[in-house]
């Protein structure tokens, strides 16, 4: 199946996308998230329209305390998380094995498994 760059947009979200998404769910703020991740508030109200956009309606409603996931959002966040989770795994064993080569597969964003592919490649100490 040939992917065109525009259906890769609709298919992979950005990776600070999900840190963001990650971070508005736990502090349930715009304004206190971009400040945890040393960004600007303007710039993560765009990175969220920009996933808003990819999801097709909006994560999150506005409150009078800040904001809420909306349900479609409390059904995806343990599996931002998880991936989330695989991500750093996978950065720190590229910190620890430099010499170790990593390639791009598919991680199961529900189970945030690894490839055997990738597996086999991991140092195992």
């Amino acid at each position: 199946m040939m992917f065109t760059s525009r259906a890769l947009d609709t298919v992979f979200l950005d990776t600070r996308l999900l840190v963001l998404f990650d971070e508005v769910c736990r502090t349930q703020s715009m304004t206190r998230a971009a400040e945890n991740l040393g960004v600007s508030q303007p710039t993560a109200s765009i990175w969220l329209g920009k996933m808003r956009r990819q999801l097709g309606d909006p994560p999150f409603v506005r409150t009078s305390a800040g904001v809420r996931p909306t349900p479609r959002a409390d059904a995806l966040i343990e599996a931002v998380r998880e991936l989330l989770a695989s991500l750093r795994v996978l950065a720190r064993i590229r910190a620890v094995a430099p010499g170790v080569g990593l390639e791009v597969v598919p991680i199961s964003a529900a189970t945030a498994t690894l490839s055997p592919t990738v597996a086999r490649r991991l140092p195992t100490s």
